[in-house]
């Protein structure tokens, strides 16, 4: 017979859940996310998403008009990295083009030369959004890449904290680039801007519900904050908003931003963009012909 007070205490520990039950480990959810990534770049690509962005330009402290696109992002899957590919058809509600999938309907069933067109139909509209920086780092997926496999150990990764993320249960993880010799490698930028950030990831699953990108140089400062949202009709979490801040002040060795700044000057913009009507057609580029 168990004595009342033994039997209490014996209640009691039942009704508290462990932490290690609870609370998956920080190398289990980068495994699951690994895992997410690898099957996700080869799943998404050929998705595309109706994308609407503002592009506003700050002086002085005050806001420009914004500069309004409208674009098909084809997010598709390269050496690795899920990339998105945006082909506006209008500016400030100025059609550009007729209306047509045409970056998919060159990569259903890639060959080299559609692959090159569909890079030059990307860079069309390229000279539109300003700033090299921009143009750099405004891919909705870029954040996306500091999870794979190859990635991760090029990073360093912090459990910040369980959370829940629109209802859904979230690992919080911040994550930070190792330094190799002087300069950052990932990003690339002019300024050679340092990579850090957070992920929101589904313990679970390690699907990625929101990614925050900062990039940040001398001369640079960048947030890239994505939030995505379930396309059920694709079984595929998608974007579903982008949120950016761009700051560079203007150095004397270095010409570029198109004359848009003088030496010393700090130029800001803000963006913002949606994204909706999510389609899908298969894209593999490892089956690309010459």
């Amino acid at each position: 017979m168990v004595q009342p007070g033994l039997a209490a205490v014996l209640v009691s520990a039942l009704m508290v859940p462990t932490a290690h039950a609870q609370d998956p480990s920080l190398g289990d959810v980068l495994a699951r996310a690994a895992d997410y990534h690898a099957s996700y770049m080869v799943r998404v690509s050929g998705a595309s998403v109706e994308e609407h962005y503002s592009l506003t330009r700050l002086v002085a402290g005050r806001m420009e008009t914004p500069i309004r696109f409208a674009s098909d992002v084809v997010l598709v899957n390269v050496n690795g990295r899920v990339v998105g590919l945006r082909d506006p058809f209008s500016v400030d509600n100025v059609r550009l083009r007729e209306r047509e999938a045409r970056i998919v309907n060159l990569l259903s069933a890639p060959t080299l030369d559609g692959w090159k067109r569909a890079q030059a139909f990307a860079a069309e509209q390229n000279f539109r959004f300003m700033f090299d920086l921009i143009l750099q780092l405004n891919d909705p997926a870029i954040a996306l890449q500091f999870i794979s496999r190859d990635m991760q150990p090029k990073m360093t990764f912090k459990l910040e904290k369980q959370e829940k993320l629109n209802g859904i249960p979230v690992a919080r993880i911040g994550f930070k680039e190792k330094a190799e010799g002087e300069k950052p490698l990932v990003l690339g930028t002019r300024g050679s801007a340092a990579a850090a950030g957070r992920l929101w990831i589904e313990p679970a699953t390690g699907a990625v519900l929101k990614t925050e990108l900062w990039a940040t140089s001398p001369n640079e400062a960048v947030t890239n904050t994505v939030v995505y949202a379930r396309a059920s009709e694709l079984d595929l979490w998608l974007p579903s908003k982008m949120n950016e801040t761009y700051s560079w002040k203007e150095m004397d060795d270095v010409a570029s931003n198109r004359s848009v700044g003088a030496y010393g000057q700090r130029l800001s913009f803000q963006t913002n963009a949606t994204y909706s009507n999510p389609r899908h057609s298969p894209v593999d580029l490892a089956k690309i012909r010459r």
